[in-house]
C-alpha cells in the first residue's frame, strides 16, 4: 500500500493489473528516468506501459513549465508531432474497410474535377498505400504545388507531404473537417476523452510547454485551429495507449510490410502508418514524433502485447529512449539507431555540457580534433550561441575552422558567431574567406554587401 501511494501522490498510477507486472521494474524506472531527465536537461515528460495488452502503468516527471514549476501529472496533455500519423492512418483504414476509399486507387480520383497538386503527371499515380507508407515520392509541399523526389512506389522516403495530401483527401470523401472526422471516426470510439486534433479549451490548463536543449521554455503551445493528419494530434500517454491496445486487437493490413527503408537496416520496413521491426517471425510497431523542441516515442511488440509510450516537452526527449526501451521490454531495438538520435553519453553532448560547466579554454587544452566531427563541434558552437556564451562559441568555432581549414562551413560559422559578438572585422574577415571556398555562399555574400 505505501508502495502504491507513493506512486498515485507523484502524479502516476498502477492500474488492478499491476500483479501481473515486474514491480522492481517499475520501482527501477522512478529512479532511472528522474536520473535520465538530469543527464539530459529533460523539462518534464510521461511514460506509460503495457504489459499483455493492458496499460498498467504511467506516470508524469519534470515540469510542464519550467518557468512556472508546475508538475506533469497524468492528465497533462502534449502534443504528438508525427505519432498523429499512425492514429490518422487508422482513421483512413475504418474508411478502407466501409468501401468508401481503395488504398490502390490514384488518390487524385477522389478530389473534385480539376483538382490538382502537382503539375506532374507522376501524381495520377499515387494511391493511399503510397502515402501511408512514405513509398509516393512527393517533397514537400509549396502553395499547394508538390513536386517528387523519385518515381511512386520506387522506394522509401519519409514524406509528411503525403499526410498533408492524403488529409485534404479525407476531408473530401467524408465532407468533414479532419477533426471531426477523426474525433467521430476513432477518438470517441476508442475513449480518448484527452485527445483532440485541434486545441480544446481545458488546453490552456493542461497542455505541457515546449523546452529546449538547455531546459529553457521554447514559448507558449501551438494551439491548433485546423486538424492535420501528420502531426496535430495532442493526448496523453493514457488515452494513446488505448489507441495501442486496439492496435493490438486488430491488426489487419496495418503490420504488412508495404517497403523496406533500405539496404542499410534490412530488419526495418513500413507498413499503414507504421514502422516495422521484424524479429524473425515477430512484428514490433514503432513511431516516434518530433516537434524540435518536444519529442515522442512509441514501440510495441505484437508477439506480446507489451508496450511503452514516450510524451516529453524536450528537445533533448529522446536521449535516453534506448534506455527506457531495454528497461520496459527488455531488450533493444533498431529503431533509435535508425533515426540517429544523439545519446545523453554521446562526445558531443558530454563536450557540450563540459564547456557550459568549466569554458571553453579549459576544454581545449585536452581537445584532439579527432574526438569529435566538423559538424558536431559546429553545432556545439552553433548551441553556445543560442546559450549567449559568445567568446565560447568563438573559441570553439575557431578551433573548428583551424582544424577544417578547407570548409566554407566551418568558416561561415565562425564568421557569424563573431558578427552576433559584435567583432564585424572579424566577420568580415570570415565571411571573405568562407566565401573564396564557396562562391555561392549567398548568406556571406550578402552579409559582407549589407556591412
Amino acid at each position: 500500500m505505501k508502495y502504491l501511494m507513493a506512486i498515485l501522490l507523484s502524479g502516476g498510477f498502477l492500474t488492478t493489473n499491476a500483479q501481473n507486472a515486474d514491480l522492481k521494474t517499475i520501482d527501477r524506472l522512478q529512479g532511472d528516468i528522474q536520473k535520465y531527465m538530469q543527464l539530459s536537461r529533460v523539462a518534464g515528460l510521461s511514460v506509460g506501459v503495457i504489459y499483455n495488452g493492458r496499460l498498467i502503468w504511467q506516470q508524469g516527471f519534470g515540469v510542464m513549465n519550467t518557468e512556472t514549476g508546475k508538475p506533469v501529472t497524468s492528465q497533462t496533455v502534449f502534443e504528438c508531432n508525427s505519432l498523429s500519423k499512425p492514429v490518422f492512418a487508422y482513421g483512413v483504414m475504418q474508411l478502407v474497410r466501409s468501401g468508401r476509399l481503395n488504398l490502390d486507387t490514384p488518390v487524385v480520383r477522389y478530389m473534385d474535377t480539376g483538382w490538382h497538386i502537382s503539375r506532374d503527371s507522376r501524381i495520377n499515380l499515387v494511391t493511399a498505400r503510397m502515402l501511408l507508407s512514405h513509398s509516393s515520392g512527393l517533397k514537400d509541399i509549396s502553395e499547394n504545388e508538390a513536386g517528387f523526389n523519385f518515381n511512386p512506389g520506387e522506394r522509401w522516403q519519409y514524406a509528411p507531404a503525403g499526410y498533408q495530401v492524403l488529409t485534404q483527401v479525407v476531408e473530401r470523401i467524408t465532407s468533414e473537417p479532419i477533426e471531426q472526422y477523426m474525433k467521430e471516426a476513432v477518438l470517441a470510439p476508442l475513449g480518448m476523452v484527452n485527445s483532440s486534433f485541434t486545441w480544446l479549451p481545458q488546453y490552456d490548463s493542461l497542455r505541457a510547454y515546449s523546452h529546449n536543449w538547455q531546459g529553457k521554455v521554447a514559448g507558449p503551445p501551438f494551439k491548433w485551429q485546423h486538424g492535420a493528419g501528420c502531426c496535430s494530434l495532442q493526448s496523453t500517454p493514457e488515452d494513446y495507449s488505448r489507441f495501442i491496445i486496439a492496435i493490438m486487437h486488430d491488426t489487419t493490413g496495418i503490420v504488412i510490410p508495404q517497403i523496406k527503408t533500405g539496404t542499410e537496416w534490412p530488419d526495418i520496413a513500413w507498413g499503414i502508418g507504421w514502422g516495422l521491426e521484424m524479429h524473425g517471425t515477430d512484428t514490433t510497431i514503432w513511431h516516434w514524433g518530433d516537434g524540435g523542441n518536444s519529442k515522442d516515442y512509441i514501440v510495441a511488440d505484437l508477439a506480446h502485447n507489451n508496450a511503452v509510450v514516450l510524451f516529453s516537452n524536450s528537445q533533448n526527449g529522446l536521449f535516453f529512449v534506448r534506455e527506457l526501451l531495454t528497461m520496459t521490454l527488455g531488450r533493444k531495438y533498431q529503431s533509435p539507431e535508425f533515426l540517429g538520435y544523439q545519446r545523453y553519453d554521446s562526445p558531443s553532448w558530454l563536450a557540450l555540457e563540459s564547456i557550459m560547466a568549466n569554458g571553453a579554454a579549459a576544454f581545449l587544452q585536452t581537445f584532439h580534433k579527432d574526438s569529435l566531427s566538423e559538424a558536431q563541434l559546429n553545432t556545439i558552437g552553433y548551441r553556445l550561441t543560442e546559450a549567449g556564451k559568445l567568446a565560447d562559441a568563438v573559441a570553439i568555432l575557431q578551433r573548428n575552422a583551424a582544424d577544417h581549414p578547407a570548409s566554407a562551413n566551418a568558416w561561415d560559422s565562425l564568421a557569424e558567431a563573431c558578427a552576433k559578438a559584435g567583432d564585424e572585422k572579424a566577420a568580415r574577415q570570415y565571411y571573405q574567406k568562407s566565401l573564396q571556398l564557396k562562391p555561392a555562399n549567398k548568406k556571406a555574400e550578402n552579409w559582407l554587401r549589407n556591412h
